[in-house]
């Protein structure tokens, strides 16, 4: 079957997915599980079977490798550099008396008790737990570019911002807004890859997403030791944060440009890789839940595997 003998029934398939939500699931024939109907995914996966579009296909997976595994790497190589940097500032002073010469949080010339520090710590993973809920929400209902690009300049944004916290509440305040930033960042990225990759591929590129945590463990550390090298009046602790954050800020910003949104929708393909990309999209799911409801949010508060998993991740 040729992309010519397919490009009308899929025309009308775009229409309706930008037709109202009343009639979307109904008109699309999806199945209870979110997948779309038989009918529709045989069609698409003629397309995709023919010799032509094999070739084409391999173009278009290396074409969108090239433009999002390399990309979600780094996004998440300074998400983890930016969430452990706080321990690396306390080497350098953060957490000494405001009076010292290390202009830490501490009160007047004393120093943060152990349990302060600990509440520092913790009060990250609440604001990131609480709101990775809603950041996946927010992956549905907004442009992926521009959801992934306010997440990510913002949490730079409140790592830059930790530097003129001059006291332990303004500190808490920027853990807090700093977890929940890469909370509305960090979980909602499967389901974004899972917009352009089938079931079979998402394994690899989750590993794409995932793997630099030890090597951003590592970087952290050396960046941290030439840090320890800056001769100036500015205390260290802030230069760490100041260093690690820009990097991340501009890449939040080229997110912009670089993403593609959906295949329907800002995909950043043209031609036959375009037509590509829908018949992928079409031929195993759909984006099928239509506007968010006030019972999808009930239904995943109440499921309880959300908790539990995020108990085991953090």
């Amino acid at each position: 079957m040729s992309f010519t003998h397919v490009n009308s029934r899929k025309r009308e398939v775009a229409q309706i997915e930008t037709a109202g939500s009343d009639h979307r699931d109904d008109a699309l024939d999806v199945g209870a599980e979110g997948y779309a109907d038989a009918s529709i995914q045989k069609e698409n996966q003629a397309v995709l079977a023919s010799d032509e579009s094999k070739i084409i296909q391999r173009k278009y997976l290396r074409k969108l490798d090239f433009i999002i595994c390399p990309t979600i790497s780094f996004l998440y190589f300074f998400e983890y550099l930016d969430r452990g940097n706080v321990a690396n500032a306390k080497l350098y002073g953060l957490d000494k008396g405001h009076d010292t010469s290390s202009g830490g949080v501490g009160p007047g010339k004393q120093s943060l008790s152990a349990t302060q520090w600990e509440v520092v710590i913790m009060l990250f993973y609440v604001g990131l737990i609480l709101f990775q809920v809603p950041g996946c929400i927010g992956y549905r209902l907004v442009s992926p570019s521009k959801w992934i690009a306010f997440s990510v300049c913002f949490w730079c944004i409140t790592s830059i911002l930790q530097d003129v916290a001059t006291n332990y509440a303004s500190l808490l305040v920027c853990r807090v807004f700093l977890g929940a930033f890469e909370g509305l960042f960090g979980t909602g990225i499967l389901y974004y890859l899972s917009l352009w990759y089938h079931r079979t591929e998402l394994g690899l590129k989750v590993f794409w997403y995932l793997g630099p945590t030890a090597v951003a463990g590592a970087f952290g550390g050396l960046i941290a030791y030439g840090v320890g090298h800056i001769k100036q009046s500015t205390p260290q602790w802030k230069w760490l944060f100041l260093i690690e954050a820009l990097p991340g800020f501009c890449l939040g910003l080229f997110c912009l440009y670089w993403l593609p949104d959906r295949p329907m929708k800002n995909s950043r393909f043209k031609g036959k890789y375009q037509e590509i990309a829908v018949a992928r999209y079409h031929a195993e799911t759909v984006d099928r839940t239509g506007p968010i409801q006030r019972k999808h949010v009930i239904w995943a508060i109440r499921d309880w595997k959300l908790y539990a998993q995020g108990m085991v991740a953090e």
